[in-house]
């Protein structure tokens, strides 16, 4: 898993009621609630603020000036004493599915090798038995150099006769002992779903070495973990209600590796109780080439037993490569400590192209996860030659996730393709400790995250959480290191954080707001309903405590909304 530029304050309403309400001559001029003296920022460009919003039967029908609140004369009325209200959020790419997917029986924090291992002799003394042990989290930067990583060799010492699965402090790689492969049946013979990215390490003899990265692990999920029913639907519970209670009123769900049924059946459940706080799309997920054969009937199948009014399937998750932390990204040039690492990605141009071509065909989106910029570069090839192949009327909106290296030749093609932006942009501070950074050395590690850049060129930025822990599931963490370029101390551990450059990413918070809601979404197709606050829109409003314009942007990330309202209901909090 892993700004300072402002817009003015004030801005001149053109609130006629011409302009503003969509009341005709003779119409009844009821409303079901209405909010005033309010500081609303719309994200409308026609009408960036206004002081007053009438909502009726969960749908706006006027945004304007207090002077035409008469119009609606005995509905109930809030006075909002001047705080601001802004639209309901989208989170482009999260994970609530995978909350309490994983339990593990060990956990350790240590850094380094030694720790980790006496962490390791711990436990095994202290719980003999039989049976898979499940563990986290080894210390990525402490094994991973280059094309070296860590080894069954030292687990096999611990645990001679048990099975073990430790998942890394970077969740995308795995490191098992001898037991754990022979039980999964992968052994010399066993071929890599897709080397270099989702692939089993072997040594300069092609010993395997227990170390076994992305879709290459994360198909074994459902044989290792044994999910807690109980504990998982407590867990989703709660991240739900802690992104809705934060202001989001729609997800992107970045996938449940092998889980997707038992997900997407709780939610149903949810929806059909009338339970499901927001908008929710589901997706199927590629993490290795073949299951690109069954990605659009799993999503027609997923439409036609799980969706809903709220809960549904449009858009089909694509791991293009993997993470810098296990050198499983792709880049056009080697990773800075491995000169001979030749690149690749999950999909070739060619094969990508066909499979947009598939998409169009099924009428679905493609969301797109890459970090390496050979991973962005051959994504957006394969979305130009399918665009050319079948003309004007091409239909999926494409999306990439993450972004972390783009190269400069490449960022303009975004708006010039169509293509959206997704940043994790809680991620762009600077802790300090990234292994990623010492793969891809000083030069590349020095420009991250081109989020202005693209913002620059007329892409559609959005952002998102990508993320399952509570702590980090709000957007307004994802607004104040989008925009400052720098963790919380909280999160980075200390006093002043350094900010991540280059200075000229940080993003104004005009911007950050409005990929949080307008950006985000047009990426799922829902511009015409939410995302701004317009006539005839659903009625998803946030009422803040304090004027994120105006407040300390260092205490952005602890905002939480005084009311969240979807389609004109308030579901969380109070007017």
């Amino acid at each position: 898993m892993r700004k300072i530029h402002r817009l003015p304050w004030f801005v001149v309403l053109a609130a006629s009621l011409i302009a503003c309400s969509p009341l005709q001559p003779g119409e009844p001029r009821g409303a079901d609630l209405v909010l005033t003296n309010g500081r609303i920022w719309t994200v409308n460009p026609k009408q960036p603020w206004a002081n007053t919003v009438a909502i009726r039967d969960g749908r706006i029908i006027y945004v304007g000036g207090s002077e035409n609140a008469g119009l609606f004369a005995g509905t109930k009325t809030i006075d909002l004493g001047g705080r601001m209200v802004m639209p309901g959020m989208v989170d482009g790419h999260t994970h609530p599915g995978l909350v309490s997917l994983e339990q593990y029986e060990l956990f350790s924090e240590a850094e380094d090798h030694e720790t980790f291992m006496a962490d390791l002799k711990e436990w095994a003394n202290a719980n003999p038995g039989e049976g898979w042990v499940r563990g986290c989290c080894w210390p990525v930067q402490a094994y991973v150099d280059g094309d070296k990583g860590p080894d069954r060799i030292h687990l096999d010492e611990v645990f001679p006769d048990r099975p073990l699965w430790l998942t890394s402090s970077s969740w995308h790689s795995y490191w098992l002992n001898s037991k754990a492969l022979e039980a999964l049946g992968v052994d010399q013979n066993t071929t890599d779903p897709r080397f270099p990215i989702a692939m089993f390490k072997r040594d300069d003899k092609e010993r395997l070495t227990g170390w076994v990265k992305e879709g290459a692990g994360w198909q074994f999920f459902g044989d290792v973990f044994e999910l807690n029913p109980e504990l998982h639907r407590e867990g989703m519970r709660a991240a739900l209600n802690t992104l809705s209670e934060h202001g989001v009123v729609a997800l992107y769900d970045g996938g449940n590796l092998e889980f997707s049924d038992t997900v997407y059946g709780f939610l149903k459940e949810l929806e059909d109780a009338g339970e499901l706080p927001l908008r929710y799309e589901g997706t199927y997920m590629i993490s290795v080439p073949e299951r690109r054969q069954h990605a659009v009937a799993e999503m027609k199948r997923f439409r036609e037993t799980y969706g809903g009014e709220r809960l549904q399937f449009n858009t089909v998750k694509l791991f293009m490569d993997g993470v810098d932390e296990n050198r499983s990204g792709a880049h056009i040039s080697p990773y800075d400590d491995d000169p001979d690492y030749v690149s690749n990605t999950m999909l070739s141009v060619e094969d990508l192209r066909d499979f947009l071509v598939e998409l169009h065909e099924a009428k679905l989106d493609l969301h797109i996860h890459v970090i390496g910029d050979l991973a962005t570069k051959n994504a957006l090839d394969a979305v130009e030659a399918a665009k050319t192949q079948v003309g004007k009327d091409f239909y999926p909106r494409v999306s990439l996730a993450h972004l972390q290296s783009i190269h400069p030749s490449d960022r303009a093609r975004f708006g010039e393709l169509g293509v959206s932006a997704n940043f994790t942009s809680w991620w762009h501070g600077d802790d300090g400790l990234d292994s990623a950074n010492v793969g891809i050395g000083p030069e590349k590690a020095a420009d991250t995250y081109s989020t202005m850049s693209l913002l620059n060129t007329g892409a559609n930025v959005t952002f998102s959480s990508d993320d399952w822990r509570l702590e980090v599931l709000t957007p307004f963490l994802g607004i104040e290191v989008g925009h400052t370029r720098r963790y919380p101390g909280a999160i980075a551990g200390v006093e002043n954080p350094t900010m991540r450059g280059p200075a000229e990413e940080r993003v104004p918070l005009e911007l950050m707001v409005k990929g949080w809601t307008q950006n985000g979404a047009y990426q799922l197709r829902m511009e015409d309903n939410i995302g701004s606050i317009a006539v005839g829109k659903s009625a998803d409003l946030l009422v803040l405590p304090q004027n994120l314009f105006e407040m300390d942007t260092q205490s952005i990330h602890s905002t939480k909304p005084d009311a969240v309202i979807v389609e004109g209901v308030l579901i969380h909090g109070e007017l």
